[in-house]
């Protein structure tokens, strides 16, 4: 099966969609017809030996819950006012469709 978006996505990428073991470049980000992956690091707890790589895949499948797959930029319009949405793997950020037809923030949530 052709994958259009993985055709365009750095050789470093997975070859397909998934959360592959092995350790990866963070922040890489790899697009995919059912989602996206990206390289990430540490993320709150107890903080990790200093020459210990903790880099691992994170996938995300596209989103069926009415929320835009990319993060909308607060400000920008929406269309479904109340709509909540989170975006984000470590740090989450809320998003909500407000009275005004525009997205606000509810801030950033990181874990300890």
């Amino acid at each position: 099966m052709k994958d259009a978006a993985r055709d365009a996505n750095d050789p470093a990428c997975p070859k397909t969609y998934g959360a592959p073991p092995g350790h990866c470049t963070v922040g890489l980000a790899c697009a995919y017809d059912e989602g996206t992956c990206e390289c990430r690091g540490y993320c709150g707890g107890a903080p990790p030996p200093p020459d210990e790589d903790f880099s691992h895949w994170s996938c995300t499948a596209k989103r069926t819950d009415g929320c835009p797959d990319d993060k909308p930029t607060a400000g920008s319009a929406c269309t479904t006012p109340g709509k909540f949405c989170d975006y984000g793997g470590c740090c989450v950020e809320q998003l909500v469709c407000g009275q005004s037809g525009k997205w606000t923030s509810g801030g950033l949530v990181c874990p300890p």
